[in-house]
């Protein structure tokens, strides 16, 4: 199945909200994630050209520039992730309709799955690169912009745990009966979820439960949950 992206990212924020309001598969929520840190950039560049140039922060120009060179490829690889969120969608789509007799379907669905988790990754990475900047912004920029700065943190760190979250199903997906290991995918996920606050492995009785506020999700759950979201989009393309 091929999916028509017209460059989400190109799109005007009616038209984007449009495509991911519409019954399709994507863009979805990594798509989102990473328009939502695309935005937390976008406002820590706004709050810093509010700032440059101006003799009360003369003392800080130099390393005002740097950090808003950092923060306007940030917001270009965040861009860049919401295409390359929706290109993986196509190939773990492709591998679930594999047979589930084919030898060649662990091994597909496996691939998949990995490619599937890698957008979502650099989101977390990026969005993570946001926040020192925006505090560090807070404490020398423009008071005016504090608002500003202060809905970019917010922004960043939703971007950052909803693609943990993507990333969590993604990886709790892999590895049934392959290489991957369906408890190493939880805890690696679990982990990368718990830096955003809102998850953290269990260390109390299962290893392979992850904790995301009041809710549990063991592995197997996860595999049946993914696959599950992967076959409904799959039905809603069509």
């Amino acid at each position: 199945m091929e999916l028509e992206s017209s460059a989400f990212s190109a799109l005007s924020c009616r038209a984007f909200t449009e495509r991911l309001a519409a019954k399709q598969p994507v863009p979805g929520g990594g798509g989102a994630a990473a328009m939502a840190g695309a935005l937390a950039a976008a406002l820590g560049s706004m709050a810093g050209h509010y700032t440059e140039g101006k003799k009360k922060y003369a003392a800080y120009e130099a390393e005002l520039t740097e950090m808003l060179a950092q923060l306007e490829e940030i917001r270009a690889r965040l861009l860049d992730a919401i295409e390359a969120d929706a290109a993986a969608f196509a190939p773990l789509s492709r591998a679930y309709s594999i047979p589930k007799d084919d030898p060649g379907r662990d091994a597909a669905l496996e691939q998949a799955t990995e490619a599937a988790a890698l957008p979502p990754l650099t989101m977390m990475r990026e969005a993570g690169r946001i926040v020192p900047l925006l505090v560090r912004m807070a404490s020398f920029g423009n008071r005016m912009m504090v608002s500003d700065i202060g809905c970019g943190l917010i922004l960043a760190a939703a971007a950052l745990r909803c693609a943990a979250l993507n990333v969590l199903i993604n990886t709790a997906a892999m590895g049934e009966g392959g290489g991957a290991g369906t408890g190493g995918g939880c805890a690696a996920a679990g982990l990368c979820a718990g830096r955003t606050g809102g998850s953290r492995p269990d260390s109390e009785g299962d290893p392979h439960v992850v904790r995301t506020g009041r809710r549990s999700w063991n592995g197997k759950r996860m595999r049946g949950f993914r696959r599950e979201s992967a076959r409904e989009r799959d039905r809603n393309s069509r």
